[in-house]
């Protein structure tokens, strides 16, 4: 998703930062070196003599006298690498240094956005406006504990389903590379989930795993929880004078991948439901991905919001949640 004014200029100015800093710094350094080494600045001072005769030397063509200008000028520079390396200096300590070598803190090689950029504004822009909870961010595929599910007991509406004996862990050995397979290959294949379950079971963990992943790889994610979610559209909607953007909404419609978390814990009103149904609609249609976590199932899902709702949700991906609370065994 390109970035709007106010996020480029943000980008910009940490750039700019970065090179008045590196400036700073090796003014500071020339200034030691010069306190230290008087000798090293009469050396530049005679080089800087010799390249302004070298450069009248080109321009009235004396080939040969510029040819031996440059080559006293290469001896000297020599001269000044090994008076800095005698006196435990490395021969490059008065060059300019950057954050990024590869587009010298530009930000940019070859008209492209640099790696570096694509990391700045991944946590910049991307990680800050993303909304999700501080406490998350140490969390991530990386750190998934498979040993806090319980592998004794099946479970038990997957044994009545299937008749096959299958535990809490064993399933979310299968779950976890699918989400993480999902995180990995957005936004080429996108799609949308639907991560249905009680309370406790681990959907809002991997939906915030899936958010960082995604965000790791410069897409714009935006984290809500229905409640407060819902609550502010409405605020916005009402309060919003003539000519104000609508900012919640273009947000949540706009953004490369929603997550609307604990969807059926907000207050449901006629306004509710015809956003959530014109939002879920809206994204579908534009191939936006989308993420919703419920602790309500298909048959409930239906009785709160209706068949309309429940046909466009039928599009989702259905990765459903099984077992205990983990948060009251420690878990997440």
């Amino acid at each position: 998703m390109a970035l709007n004014r106010e996020q480029h200029n943000r980008i910009m100015r940490v750039y700019q930062e970065r090179r008045f800093q590196h400036l700073q710094e090796r003014r500071q350094r020339a200034e030691e070196i010069s306190l230290k080494l008087p000798s090293y600045d009469r050396l530049s001072e005679e080089a800087a003599q010799l390249r302004t005769e070298q450069a009248k030397s080109l321009l009235s063509h004396d080939g040969s006298r510029a040819e031996a200008l440059a080559e006293r000028i290469a001896g000297i520079e020599a001269e000044k690498k090994a008076l800095l390396l005698q006196n435990g200096y490395p021969e490059d300590y008065l060059e300019l240094r950057y954050t990024c070598p590869l587009c010298r803190d530009t930000g940019y090689v070859n008209n492209e956005k640099c790696g570096c950029q694509k990391k700045l504004i991944s946590e910049l822009i991307y990680r800050q406006e993303a909304g999700l909870p501080e406490a998350l961010w140490e969390d991530s595929f990386q750190t998934y504990d498979f040993s806090l599910f319980d592998d004794t007991d099946p479970i038990p509406e997957l044994l009545r389903q299937t008749g096959k004996r299958v535990t809490q862990r064993a399933y979310m050995q299968t779950v976890v590379p699918l989400l993480k397979k999902y995180a990995e290959e957005f936004p080429q294949k996108g799609g949308s989930l639907l991560l249905t379950g009680q309370t406790g079971t681990g959907k809002t963990f991997l939906s915030n795993c899936i958010a960082k992943e995604v965000i790791d790889r410069c897409q714009q994610v935006l984290y809500v929880r229905a409640g407060d979610f819902f609550d502010a559209m409405a605020r916005e909607s009402f309060e919003r004078r003539e000519g104000q953007e609508a900012l919640q909404t273009d947000a949540a419609a706009t953004c490369d991948l929603l997550i609307i978390d604990d969807l059926g814990t907000e207050r449901r009103t006629e306004f509710t439901l015809s956003r959530l149904f014109s939002l879920v609609s809206d994204r579908l249609a534009r191939k936006k991905g989308t993420i919703i976590s419920t602790n309500l199932d298909g048959n409930n899902i239906k009785h709160l919001y209706g068949e309309r709702m429940t046909s466009r949700l039928a599009q989702y991906t259905v990765i459903p949640f099984y077992g205990k609370d983990l948060r009251l065994r420690g878990g997440n």
